[in-house]
């Protein structure tokens, strides 16, 4: 079992809506939402899934640009099988949309920056970064998430914009895990639910 989440507690927290949900733990990767897409394009996953990281290498952003974890992250991609791509524009509004109504149901008053990070007290705590993808039977899209969980010392610093974490608001005790593992299985629920009722409509 990963020691940075519970893999098994993510899966708990889906499986009532989602009886076929893949989830996948990984130490190191380049990329979630890379890694995902291949899965996805070889056949690999065919319905709901979830890959998790600890660490990214080469995370992305929009716009081509680099997201790179802080000291503690919460890094991981949800997929989904999807209409025609045509029908894929709104997907991340919603899914910005989901994650904020999660955070705030927790007291946690994240905000939308359009069109797709999430602020937390006037600075980036997360981004969404949606892509789409050709499977053997159709096509899939696949939602990455970063969150900041806890800035090294300085980050504020080092960055081109205000950054904030999770942490700032939800003291991390000595082990991150349980507020990884709660988060990533209560993400999932809420965005995987509402990207298939809206497709459910199509």
């Amino acid at each position: 079992m990963a020691a940075f989440v519970n893999e098994e507690a993510v899966r708990n927290a889906l499986i009532s809506k989602f009886p076929d949900i893949s989830v996948r733990v990984q130490e190191l990767t380049g990329s979630t939402n890379s890694d995902m897409k291949r899965a996805y394009a070889s056949g690999q996953e065919a319905g709901p899934a979830v890959l998790i990281a600890r660490i990214q290498t080469k995370g992305r952003g929009s716009h081509g640009r680099v997201w790179n974890g802080m000291k503690e992250s919460i890094l991981f991609s949800l997929g989904l099988p999807a209409p025609q791509s045509r029908y894929l524009s709104p997907v991340s509004l919603i899914a910005g949309f989901s994650a904020a109504r999660a955070f705030r149901q927790e007291d946690v008053p994240v905000a939308i920056k359009w069109p797709n990070d999430l602020w937390l007290s006037g600075g980036k705590m997360g981004g969404i970064l949606v892509e789409a993808v050709k499977t053997p039977s159709g096509m899939a899209v696949v939602i990455g998430i970063g969150i900041n969980l806890e800035l090294e010392p300085g980050a504020e610093k080092q960055m081109a914009y205000p950054v904030a974490a999770l942490g700032d608001v939800l003291p991390i005790k000595s082990e991150a895990r349980d507020l990884r593992t709660k988060w990533i299985g209560r993400l999932s629920r809420g965005i995987l639910t509402d990207m298939k009722s809206y497709f459910s409509t199509l």
